[in-house]
Parts: structure tokens; sequence; C-alpha cells
């Protein structure tokens, strides 16, 4: 086989080795996407939450948390 077959072998593989790398990172970043969208949402969700509990009356104020014997 020639210098420049065997070359271009050479390259051929790595293209093939470069495209199935390529396709492992695309499947690990498109799960990080999925996996962002999910904790934003759940973070959104307890920060609602939050507000909620900080904005309503569910702190009582130290008078009104006295304990029984008062």
């Amino acid at each position: 086989m020639s210098d420049l077959a065997q070359q271009l072998i050479s390259v051929q593989e790595m293209v093939m080795h470069l495209q199935h790398e390529l396709s492992q990172i695309h499947e690990v970043v498109l799960a990080q996407r999925d996996e962002i969208a999910e904790l934003r949402s759940t973070v959104g969700k307890l920060l609602g939450q939050f507000e909620q509990l900080v904005d309503g009356d569910a702190f009582p104020s130290p008078q009104e948390d006295r304990p029984p014997h008062y």
C-alpha cells in the first residue's frame, strides 16, 4: 500500500474516532440541558414557596410566639 493511501486511512480513522467522541459529548450536553431545566424549575417553585411564606404571616412575631405559660 502506498504511503498516501496509508495516510488517508489514518485520517479516516481519526475522523471516525472524533465523530464518535462528538456524538458522546452531544448526548452528555443534552442530558445536562434537561437536568438544568429541571433544576431551574425546582428552584423557581421553591423560590415561589419561600416568597409566599415571607409575604404571608407564616412567621409569627415574637409576641405571638410566646409559650403557653405566659
